[in-house]
């Protein structure tokens, strides 16, 4: 994975995503104001483990995937309050709010960045567009046109089901508290389908 690190003291993303944000923050006028972007597995178990602790404590908790599991570690996702008053600008460049439960957005200030959504990634402003459409040792790369080796699906199959278990444990605790069902298993489970179509399983 080609990692950049974020202008400004911001952290890290990988190549694709941080050249959005370049090409977003010249539009912007300004750098993006970020929360977080990039997590290690240390930081992300620290954000699992106050999750878990606020499910056993009470009935509301702020989501958080299992290490290992999180679109942040990926470097593809950030967390913004400048999603007040850019969030169009922010679809436009190719990042989009994920996180809902029954439908409801309940975390306006995550983005995750899809390239195939990116209104500009043809554009040289903030990175070199090829190394962004090439970076196939990614799990972005993979999923945008990288090599794509029956070992690489493997690992992808492992890395999904890995998700998956983690949204599970997300998803009881939904149902728990206010039912329905969550619409990332549902996206996850679509990308485990496309991907056992192309191994033939």
């Amino acid at each position: 994975m080609i990692v950049t690190t974020l202008t400004n003291g911001r952290g890290w993303l990988t190549a694709p995503a941080a050249a959005s944000l370049a090409r977003l923050d010249a539009a912007l006028g300004r750098d993006l104001d970020i929360n977080e972007a990039g997590r290690s597995w240390a930081q992300q178990n620290v954000h699992y483990q106050r999750y878990l602790s606020f499910i056993a404590g009470g009935p509301w908790a702020p989501i958080a995937l299992a290490p290992g599991s999180s679109i942040h570690e990926f470097g593809r996702a950030i967390d913004t309050d400048d999603h007040v008053h850019h969030t169009a600008l922010l679809n436009e460049h190719g990042w989009r709010q994920t996180v809902y439960r029954n439908g409801v957005l309940v975390e306006p200030w995550h983005f995750e960045y899809d390239y195939t959504r990116d209104q500009h990634r043809n554009s040289d402003t903030g990175g070199n567009s090829t190394m962004a459409q090439d970076d196939s040792d990614s799990w972005t790369g993979q999923r945008i046109g990288g090599a794509l080796s029956a070992d690489t699906l493997t690992d992808m199959l492992r890395e999904i089901n890995s998700k998956l278990d983690a949204l599970a444990i997300e998803q009881a605790f939904t149902k728990e508290q206010v039912g329905g069902s969550n619409a990332r298993e549902t996206s996850l489970r679509q990308d485990v389908d496309k991907i056992k179509r192309k191994l033939g399983a």
